[in-house]
């Protein structure tokens, strides 16, 4: 898969092509290489695989991906290669993609059975990433909703994704109701440009990365330039 080098590239949807935000912000920074979690593919074992589905015959792989050509692109076509969702280019609620593109503290975690589509490896399970931090500013991993396949384990495709991050990060994943414990997103330079505009060009549709678990965004200390977080 050549990855397109630039969001103006038209292998990207029109309003990623177009956003005023990707234009100011060409390079997104992303937290995740500096914990550990750099972009990364490795193959599930068997045991893994069955505990999936009984079903599943071919050989998988799991990948988790942000930074760089490679992870915009993962963000941006994760509801357009075999599990979709609101993420899907032709719904409105797409524009938030531009969000999670940006957003220092959100990546995606993905199990892959390598088949070629149009936009990449099939992904046949697939979560959301982000680092949080709690009411006393501790940062952890979280996983958002799962969404995966018909008929697979839910419960097995977590502990595979928990597994492979646990092996990479010292960050704790948070395991418990994100948004009634008061947790939030860090916010930095680039998602405060685009609270700040919100609702520019007469469109409803936020471009803030969407969170299944309701989690917001806030300014905690410490956290506003990715790249100078002490963790």
């Amino acid at each position: 898969m050549n990855y397109p080098k630039s969001f103006k590239s038209e292998k990207y949807p029109k309003f990623i092509q177009k956003s005023i935000f990707l234009k100011a912000y060409p390079k997104p920074k992303k937290i995740f290489p500096r914990i550990g979690l750099k972009n990364y593919k490795v193959s599930l074992t068997t045991k893994e695989i069955k505990s999936i589905s009984p079903r599943i015959k071919k050989k998988l792989k799991i990948c988790f991906s942000s930074e760089g050509n490679k992870g915009f692109w993962d963000i941006a076509t994760m509801s357009m290669r075999g599990v979709s969702s609101c993420m899907r280019w032709s719904n409105t609620h797409s524009k938030s993609l531009i969000g999670s593109i940006l957003d220092p503290y959100a990546g995606v975690i993905y199990i892959t059975n390598e088949i070629q589509t149009r936009y990449g490896d099939k992904i046949i399970a697939r979560a959301v990433v982000r680092l949080i931090v709690d009411s006393k500013n501790k940062p952890y991993i979280f996983i958002e909703r799962i969404y995966n396949n018909s008929g697979d384990d839910d419960d097995a495709i977590e502990n595979i994704f928990n597994s492979f991050i646990k092996k990479r990060t010292d960050l704790p994943i948070y395991d418990g109701d994100a948004y009634c414990n008061l947790c939030h997103i860090p916010i930095c330079e680039p998602i405060e440009s685009i609270e700040e505009t919100e609702g520019y060009n007469n469109n409803d549709y936020s471009r803030l990365s969407y969170s299944d678990a309701g989690l917001e965004y806030k300014n905690v200390k410490g956290f506003y330039d990715p790249m100078k977080v002490d963790i």
